[in-house]
């Protein structure tokens, strides 16, 4: 008989120089185990309900910081090609980027889909506005996969 206690550790979230309660915490993508949906408990500091928070990797500050630039220079299209960067905090102990939730269907899930009520020429027009955008303002985005 297994008679060790089970220890239920709550997640750590800081943002604005405080501990916020995390309700829910939902890894996103087992490939990717640095990016997290929270749910909160009590919203502040103009943060929604529902948060994204994408970790620091381990030896990665450079790659880290990089990202929080590129999101500056990309300040006018947060909200609408690109997820809002609200700021840094940290989760479970490790720097975090906090994000806004994006709704919808990843692309990676539409196309495994049988049948869909998206017309192709549709979302290819929407891509490429999205990818135009991104264009005008010089960046172009160099972490497409296909996992």
């Amino acid at each position: 008989m297994d008679l060790s206690l089970q220890i239920a550790i709550s997640p750590i979230f800081h943002f604005g120089g405080k501990r916020i309660t995390v309700t829910k915490d939902t890894l996103l993508n087992k490939l990717r185990p640095t990016v997290y949906r929270l749910e909160l408990e009590e919203p502040r500091f103009g943060l929604p309900e529902t948060v994204i928070v994408k970790q620091q990797k381990n030896e990665r500050e450079a790659e880290f910081r990089a990202e929080i630039s590129a999101y500056k220079k990309l300040q006018k299209l947060q909200g609408t090609v690109i997820p809002t960067l609200f700021g840094e905090g940290s989760f479970n102990g490790r720097p975090a980027l906090i994000l806004s939730e994006i709704k919808g269907i990843t692309l990676r899930d539409l196309a495994k889909l049988v049948e869909t009520s998206v017309e192709e020429n549709t979302l290819k027009s929407h891509l490429e506005n999205a990818f135009q955008e991104l264009y005008k303002y010089g960046a172009e985005h160099c972490d497409l996969n296909l996992v």
